[in-house]
């Protein structure tokens, strides 16, 4: 068959996460870059079936979602591009009873590339019965807005790339530029019952960080030497930004500031050593706008997953952060209120827990609002963000 040019048509629906033998994974990655990184079956599956199709062949398959955004499936993506993908169907949860994992539909073509396709970000809780629900949800998209990503991510949502695009028009510096951003360790091998002194023994936290909460939990101390990933002790002091990398059931990034010294775990990531003029205040208050959680929301894959909705180190790195002198302070201003009212709160009952509450919520409004400011958005954009919220 591949002599009298190939197949018309490969379907399938490969294994995922499989581990090949070191014989045949050696030869893969040889052979075959987009493999290298992420040593996926599906990948291996998807490349080799591009191959085996004649010229106008049609490749379709049942995968996965992560290689729409994933770090390390920015090969496969810029392989698909040029074999001129023409079709992705995310599918919502639950699609397939037996599989508990987020999947897609794609359709790819060896023919010349074309700057259309069609795309279906179908809400993960819709429920699906037949092909014609599906069909209702598929959309053309201009692919030329892959082009245009860094990592060529593949963004189905139109929304998602409509803010985008005004995102883009600011002057912008990635957060990772301007600031360290790091992972916490694992728990550490051994506790120690050494005095505390924030140089080289910390008090490791088992405590909770939510929308610019911290819930404090120290019983345990450790010396960053024996901890299971070493790590200097610049991340574990001074001002600075946690962020979960789970984000919450309202698809919500997490994030609050914390000043005390203290070592934490592997699923929080650090904003510290600032470079720029930015206030960690200021970048706090972006990170937890309706703005940032609805763009990188609709723009990961990996923060729609059924379980554990997350955002990566690498996501948290290239945030894009938009200065502006005007608005600086009064955002600022707005951010020391609200960490001071979800302070005051945790111990507040009755009738002035509820007044916290309703101020809270109007101090968070404002914040949203002066990013979206900030950014630039219209009218328009922002009730598509509100509607959505």
């Amino acid at each position: 068959m591949v002599e009298e040019g190939g197949f018309d048509v490969v379907i399938g629906n490969p294994p995922y996460g499989s581990d090949f033998p070191f014989a045949e994974k050696k030869y893969l990655q040889e052979k075959h870059i987009a493999f290298r990184k992420n040593n996926n079956s599906y990948t291996a599956f998807i490349i080799i079936a591009s191959e085996l199709i004649k010229k106008h062949g049609i490749v379709s398959m049942i995968t996965p979602t992560t290689f729409l955004t994933g770090d390390n499936f920015i090969k496969l993506r810029e392989i698909l591009i040029s074999q001129n993908i023409r079709q992705i169907i995310k599918l919502p949860y639950d699609v397939f009873p037996d599989a508990y994992i987020d999947t897609c539909i794609s359709i790819i073509a060896k023919d010349p590339f074309k700057s259309d396709v069609e795309v279906a970000n179908i809400h993960p809780k819709t429920k699906i019965k037949t092909i014609q629900d599906i069909e209702t949800f598929v959309k053309p998209m201009d692919k030329t807005h892959w082009l245009k990503e860094a990592n060529h991510n593949f963004i189905i949502s139109y929304n998602a790339v409509l803010i985008r695009e005004r995102i883009l028009q600011n002057d912008l510096g990635r957060l990772g530029e301007i600031c360290q951003i790091d992972r916490g360790t694992l728990p550490p091998k051994k506790t120690v019952n050494r005095e505390v002194n924030n140089k080289e023994i910390f008090y490791w936290f088992d405590g909770q960080i939510y929308r610019y909460i911290f819930q404090e939990k120290f019983k345990r101390k450790v010396n960053c030497a024996d901890l299971n990933e070493f790590k200097t002790g610049d991340m574990f002091r001074g001002e600075r930004i946690l962020i979960r990398q789970l984000i919450s059931r309202q698809f919500r990034i997490n994030a609050t500031l914390v000043n005390k010294p203290f070592a934490f775990k592997k699923n929080l990531y650090c904003i510290y050593a600032n470079k720029g003029e930015m206030n960690l205040k200021y970048i706090l208050a972006v990170i937890n706008s309706k703005l940032f959680s609805f763009y990188i929301y609709n723009s990961i894959a990996g923060m729609q997953k059924d379980d554990f909705p997350s955002l990566s180190l690498a996501d948290a790195r290239s945030l894009l952060m938009k200065a502006d002198v005007q608005l600086h302070d009064d955002i600022v201003a707005l951010v020391d209120v609200m960490l001071d009212l979800n302070k005051k709160i945790q111990t507040a009952r009755g009738s002035r827990k509820e007044q916290i509450k309703r101020q809270i919520k109007k101090t968070d409004k404002e914040i949203d609002d002066l990013v979206y400011k900030l950014y630039g958005l219209t009218k328009e954009e922002i009730e598509i963000i509100e509607s959505n919220a």
